[in-house]
């Protein structure tokens, strides 16, 4: 028989990354029944209310947050089963935000090349050997295969 989760020793020394709470970070929980009227024993999967707060459970990330009632609830109940999508979790979900950022970072780097068109990528266009001074020139004429504007041809 199985402990209670959260009671047991971890089998790994490092934690595991829970892609469900990055998800939940940055675009919210996925919470079930927030504008229902009545939350009755049936609902205790997903909302329970208790001395006047409502706990309504994420779907997602699995973690409960207190919420007062609502003031104009929209339904008398929350959905059936029936009605309620379930948001992607685990490798589903780690593989579509992995996929999102390499399809961010091809993306940034496409529009990096097309607008520097070969300014910065490719190095500078245009390199001038010049002579500044009547010293530098005659030092150019004098050595052999050198000249002001760049090493001569042969």
């Amino acid at each position: 028989m199985r402990e209670p989760p959260g009671t047991q020793r971890p089998r790994r020394f490092y934690p595991r990354f829970h892609w469900e709470l990055l998800v939940c970070g940055v675009r919210g929980h996925e919470l079930i029944g927030t504008d229902a009227a009545h939350v009755g024993p049936e609902h205790r999967v997903f909302a329970r209310e208790q001395d006047g707060v409502r706990w309504y459970r994420c779907v997602r990330c699995d973690s409960w947050l207190p919420l007062p009632p609502p003031g104009n609830p929209a339904r008398a109940e929350p959905p059936p089963r029936d009605e309620i999508e379930l948001p992607l979790r685990g490798k589903a979900l780690r593989d579509k935000v992995v996929l999102r950022a390499i399809a961010i970072d091809r993306g940034g780097s496409a529009a990096l090349v097309w607008t520097d068109q070969g300014r910065v990528l490719h190095g500078p266009t245009h390199i001038t050997y010049g002579c500044n001074t009547s010293q530098q020139s005659a030092y150019a004429g004098a050595n052999q295969g050198l000249s002001c504007k760049g090493p001569a041809q042969k």
